[in-house]
């Protein structure tokens, strides 16, 4: 008899595991079947081709002067790429340290295609010398994403 339950509780125990293992399997399943369609959205959404020939222009220094059009320039092409800019903050060490740089943080939300759009729109900015970070967040309770972007500014 003993010798039957010492078969029977390792097969039974194994049984267990595999039930567990099956349950786990189909609720990843479900959820690939949940996602399929965001899937597929965002698989058309890919083939959008790419440009031809971006535009590299010469780079240029914005003046002193000028760096209040910075942010007008910044909320056009965003407005123009329906991207809603949250807010521009220059950072004023970078002013006055004299480095012939001034760093600029955005932070904006909307749509990760016209999030995209935009990024190759600020490709054409000359004074634009280099994108130091970017970070992408999820808005919860909403479709839009929140983009941080820093930039360095070339200027006189």
């Amino acid at each position: 008899m003993a010798f039957i339950i010492l078969l029977i509780y390792p097969s039974h125990k194994s049984m267990a595991d595999m039930d567990l293992e099956i349950k786990k399997v189909k609720s990843q399943i479900e959820a690939q079947k949940m996602l399929l369609p965001v899937f597929k959205d965002l698989l058309k959404k890919t083939h959008i081709p790419i440009p031809e020939g971006l535009p590299f222009p010469e780079k240029a220094k914005i003046a002193r002067d000028d760096t209040d059009k910075i942010l007008f320039l910044f909320q056009k092409v965003a407005q123009k790429n329906n991207i809603r800019i949250d807010s521009i903050i220059p950072d004023i060490d970078s002013l006055i340290d004299g480095l012939g740089y001034m760093d600029v943080n955005i932070v904006m939300r909307g749509d990760l295609f016209d999030w995209r759009n935009f990024l190759l729109q600020l490709n054409e900015i000359s004074y634009i010398e280099h994108v130091e970070r970017i970070q992408v967040r999820t808005i919860p309770g909403s479709e839009d994403l929140e983009f941080h972007l820093k930039l360095w500014l070339a200027r006189e």
